[in-house]
């Protein structure tokens, strides 16, 4: 699953044969709208407000590719979609390298166990920090 998954960016780069199912979720109407046309049995884009959207589907993971530090609450939100992981299942979460997200990261550092950990940057100095957490 792709939270923010806006004009499918990331689901542009995934190498199609190396997963089962993709779920592209976002709240703009606009974005999904240009995408739409790639839904079929395997690929999903939803248009829905991140905070309420609902699934009866588990996914091995989800990402929040960043759009995490637009939600009112990043950690409730996370914890919301602990239910669509499958056992065992992670998050990936990005986010820029700022003092806002340095917020974000010790709340979930609290209720999550890292699993991994990268920073990348462009060349333009811009940091991301990108980490995977699974549910303690």
């Amino acid at each position: 699953m792709d939270v923010g998954c806006g004009e499918g960016i990331l689901y542009e780069r995934l190498c199609k044969g190396h997963y089962s199912r993709y779920l592209g979720i976002d709240v703009s109407t606009v974005a999904i709208g240009r995408v739409s046309d790639k839904n079929d049995e395997k690929h999903q884009f939803v248009a829905a407000r991140i905070e309420d959207f609902r699934t009866d589907e588990k996914f091995d993971v989800i990402i929040f590719n960043e759009c995490l530090y637009y939600m009112e609450e990043p950690l409730k939100t996370l914890r919301h979609y602990e239910g669509f992981l499958s056992k065992n299942g992670l998050f990936i979460v990005s986010m820029n390298k700022a003092t806002e997200t340095w917020k974000i990261w010790k709340q979930i550092e609290k209720h999550y166990s890292i699993r991994d950990v990268v920073s990348v940057s462009n060349a333009k100095g811009v940091c991301w920090i990108i980490k995977v957490l699974a549910v303690r």
